[in-house]
């Protein structure tokens, strides 16, 4: 009985030695198979068709895996990125090659570089991440219009600029096909010339490819003459946009004021001579303390008092226009609220419907109440009504006559920044008055409050 015992036991812990062994052969055997495995997978991307596309344009991503039926792979979208939009996706199997391509179809709101996380697959049940390679969105042609956009140097290279001073301003375009019309006009108190001019716009020829950074057509020599936030050098083009419309580009919708100091009396070696150096020195001693307001300031106070007036009261644009004034040294009062008249004409209106119900009910305490409340609602609407039916403006800095005529010496003449209230439109006059004075003024010398 015990040498049975005793064999059973040493054949156990021989076969126990053979079955590591055994394991131990058939990891080493599958070992490198896995690592091979693992690698292939490595080398897979997900790639799109051009490492360029545009915004609302498909976009398609391939992947393509060998040696594998489409039925063995199975996948996870990953999470899209914001401005990304999944639309479809397709697996196919090429038997010529042995190998399953997967393809995803994708749209794009903005230009950007886009970058997925990577994809989950399941390939053979064995579950990888492959990697998505990225992408650059460009603005769609045909959805641009043209532009101008105006980049400005001092002579010395500097962004400071001083009055007296040329500087350097180069004009580019972008989204145009071709350019039919160029112009520009001198600024105001200032002194303008043209440097250079592109080809392109001598010729009339196309642009070679779509880009979407500006190309340079025009540059200028601009010596303001005045110191003061002023506002960029009018430029203007027609030209063919990409989606075949003839359009009109201004340097008004881009460009910001352009911040040009007070004149300068220590110039640095490098620096031109100024204009006019002895009037600007004259100026500055006389005009010290002195905050002047310039048109394109005067526009800025109309837009931010329009929207004021689009604004219910105690809202953040009267903050934003009382704040803008005041650093001008401009104290005056605000705006009438549109809203806050459509507001009380609805009360006033649920007042009367409360008022017809009460009747209804025969509640005579309960009428007279709300006819109270109806009156005083109703007289707050006139009278906020008949102040919002009157139309102001700003004005730019024009002279005002006395008769709708081109200006003659001696006319009074109200400053920039100045709320005048229109009492006649006679185009292309305006009758306006101010605090101070009243008379005719040219539309284009005032700007309206809408």
């Amino acid at each position: 009985m015990e040498s049975t015992t005793r064999r059973v036991r040493k054949i156990a812990d021989l076969w126990g030695i053979r079955g590591i062994q055994k394991a131990r052969f058939i990891f080493l055997l599958i070992f490198p198979l896995l690592s091979a495995f693992r690698v292939s997978c490595e080398d897979y991307v997900v790639v799109p068709e051009k490492s360029q596309a545009f915004t609302q344009d498909e976009v398609l991503f391939t992947l393509e895996i060998t040696g594998r039926d489409f039925s063995e792979i199975q996948f996870d979208l990953p999470e899209i990125p914001p401005g990304a939009r999944f639309i479809s996706s397709s697996k196919t199997y090429d038997s010529s090659t042995a190998s399953s391509k997967i393809q995803f179809w994708f749209t794009f709101s903005h230009p950007g570089i886009f970058e997925f996380p990577p994809i989950q697959e399941r390939i053979a049940r064995r579950r990888v991440e492959i990697p998505f390679a990225p992408v650059e969105i460009l603005q769609n042609p045909s959805l641009v219009f043209p532009e101008i956009e105006l980049e400005f140097s001092s002579g010395g290279g500097g962004t400071e600029f001083f009055a007296g001073e040329k500087i350097r301003v180069d004009v580019f375009a972008r989204y145009c096909v071709q350019i039919l019309n160029f112009s520009f006009e001198i600024p105001r108190d200032s002194i303008f010339s043209e440097e250079w001019r592109s080809p392109i716009l001598r010729d009339g020829s196309r642009f070679p490819e779509f880009s979407p950074s500006g190309k340079k057509i025009a540059t200028f020599l601009w010596t303001p003459l005045s110191p003061g936030e002023l506002p960029p050098p009018a430029v203007f083009l027609e030209a063919i946009s990409y989606s075949g419309e003839r359009r009109t580009a201004t340097t008004f919708s881009k460009n910001p004021a352009v911040l040009v100091l007070p004149f300068r009396k220590n110039l640095p070696e490098d620096a031109e001579n100024p204009i006019f150096s002895e009037s600007f020195m004259e100026e500055e001693s006389s005009a010290s303390g002195q905050n002047p307001v310039s048109a394109y300031d005067a526009r800025k106070i109309a837009s931010l008092r329009s929207r004021e007036r689009r604004s219910m009261p105690f809202s953040e644009s009267v903050s934003e226009r009382e704040e803008f004034e005041r650093s001008l040294g401009i104290e005056g009062r605000g705006e009438d609220s549109v809203p806050l008249c459509a507001a009380s004409l609805i009360v006033s209106f649920l007042f009367l419907l409360l008022i017809f119900f009460a009747a209804l009910k025969r509640h005579a305490k309960t009428s007279v109440f709300l006819s109270m409340f109806l009156f005083v609602s109703a007289v707050f609407f006139a009278m906020q009504f008949r102040r919002t039916r009157i139309r102001h403006a700003i004005s730019l800095g024009g002279p005002v006559n006395s008769v709708p005529e081109p200006p003659r010496s001696g006319e009074s003449l109200i400053p920039a920044g100045v709320r005048v209230k229109i009492l006649e439109d006679v185009p292309p006059w305006l009758y306006v008055e101010s605090d101070e004075t009243g008379g005719w003024m040219k539309s284009d010398d005032v700007e309206r409050i809408r």
